[in-house]
């Protein structure tokens, strides 16, 4: 007999912080959800999440430069983030501790060497699928998070909507980063005694 394992179930409720003051300077909040339905319901501007295994990877320098993902998923080092040359991977991980914190709304991605660090912020975009948000959420709470691969302990990094299905965040340091949505409600521990 195996020993009893715990599992999360997170219970769908409300998006937490989801108040339109604190926007910027973007489109108004109706444009964003007109762009979540039209991603919802039209197969050419949908999410379509990566489903290779691969890892696209480039060398970066001080003078800075760009990795991107067929699925779009990219990351933008600028001039003097690095002292000197890095190997940048972008990693498909859908092996990742899970995001307790918050909903997923895609497959992690590990960007690496995990654990680098960046002497000045870089930019992360991650696609993201709009039709996996939980009723009443629209992507105005949705936030890139982020974790080393050893941990299920994720923060939310200061994260723009890009488009309908894309987000944009910045960050000093690489690891697992994944699409997210908070959402209040009950998080129940569930005993499995198989």
């Amino acid at each position: 007999m195996s020993p009893p394992r715990l599992s999360l179930l997170a219970l769908s409720g409300i998006v937490a912080g989801c108040s339109g003051g604190s926007g910027g300077s973007g489109s108004p909040e109706s444009s964003f959800e007109e762009q979540e339905m039209s991603a919802c319901n039209d197969a050419g501007a949908s999410y379509l999440p990566r489903t290779d295994a691969g890892t696209y990877s480039q060398v970066v320098g001080p003078a800075g430069g760009t990795v991107t993902a067929d699925d779009g998923t990219t990351v933008v080092i600028p001039p003097g983030a690095l002292s000197k040359n890095a190997t940048i991977d972008i990693t498909y991980n859908p092996y990742a501790p899970t995001l307790a914190q918050a909903q997923p709304l895609a497959v992690a991605h590990l960007f690496s060497p995990e654990g680098q660090h960046f002497l000045k912020p870089i930019s992360v975009t991650l696609a993201f699928d709009p039709c996996s948000l939980p009723p009443g959420a629209t992507v105005q709470g949705v936030s890139v998070w982020t974790a080393p691969s050893a941990s299920n302990v994720y923060q939310a990094l200061p994260t723009k909507v890009t488009d309908a299905t894309h987000l944009t965040a910045t960050t000093t340091d690489f690891c697992n980063m994944i699409p997210g949505v908070r959402v209040s409600g009950t998080v129940t521990l569930v005993v499995d005694g198989g």
